[in-house]
């Protein structure tokens, strides 16, 4: 039985992240990306069946007793097709992935300058303040789970 996008949805909610990064060490250019992590290869591969993506190996840390897996989906094409599928049914990341797709993704569409030409300061200063904007998102979001 194939995985459902409800399904989906809830283990995105508790083991996925949605953030704004730098293109590269050395880039100023900002991209989106979205990850969701497990110990469960198997899951993961199934959701990379249904909706993409790409399946690695997260690093492990000290504190991890178990090989941990990360499906990963970067730029505005994957993450819109991904997000756009789950938003109905997310809870804990729904404000961030509304973000992502009604102001993040619209902006870099917009494509307001020629292959090859910088963005302008005036763009890119707006690309760090909603990336920043979105850090908020997840810091609120985290806060609110304690208090409850």
């Amino acid at each position: 039985m194939a995985l459902s996008l409800e399904y989906i949805a809830g283990l995105f909610d508790g083991e996925g992240l949605i953030g704004i990064y730098r293109n590269g060490l050395k880039s100023k250019q900002l991209t989106v990306k979205v990850e969701i992590s497990n110990t469960y290869l198997a899951v993961l591969k199934e959701v990379q069946g249904i909706l993409g993506g790409r399946v690695g190996v997260k690093a492990k840390s000290s504190f991890t007793r178990q090989q941990c897996y990360v499906l990963t989906f970067t730029g505005c094409k994957q993450v819109e097709v991904l997000l756009t599928a789950l938003r109905p049914f997310l809870r804990i990341k729904l404000e961030q992935a509304t973000f992502v797709l009604d102001e993040w993704i619209p902006e870099i569409k917009k494509r307001e300058y020629a292959r090859g030409k910088p963005l302008s300061d005036t763009k890119k200063l707006l690309r760090v303040e909603m990336a920043d904007q979105l850090k908020k998102m997840k810091r609120i979001n985290s806060s609110q789970e304690l208090l409850n």
